[in-house]
């Protein structure tokens, strides 16, 4: 998908959450039949996962690491979010492996 298609996408988001900043990001997600769920999150070859979108018991739902920020765990949701958007209708498996990098600050605000 191209950036301006992915573009419009977000657009078409924020329209539905009525355009208010912040972002109600719960609200967005509930708009589109999703869950969110905080949980501990296991590490998988050394590194904790900040969230999945995840299929349980015939329903899709975002699961959040319960540890993370509130900062994280909105911006999480909205990254799943995305992949939902994104990849709807397809198989899609977001790839773990020990080799990958993350980048976190430490700043809670960010």
């Amino acid at each position: 998908m191209n950036k301006s298609k992915i573009e419009d996408l977000a657009e078409k988001v924020f329209e539905r959450v009525d355009k208010i900043i912040p972002v109600d990001v719960i609200r967005a997600v509930r708009l589109y039949d999703l869950e969110v769920y905080t949980t501990a999150m296991e590490k998988l070859l050394g590194a904790t996962s900040s969230g999945i979108l995840a299929e349980h018991q015939g329903s899709l739902g975002i699961y959040i690491n319960n540890e993370d920020s509130f900062h994280r765990q909105r911006f999480t949701i909205a990254h799943e979010l995305g992949h939902f958007l994104l990849h709807k209708g397809k198989q899609f498996v977001d790839e773990f492996s020990a080799g990958e990098t993350f980048y976190r600050s430490g700043d809670d605000t960010v």
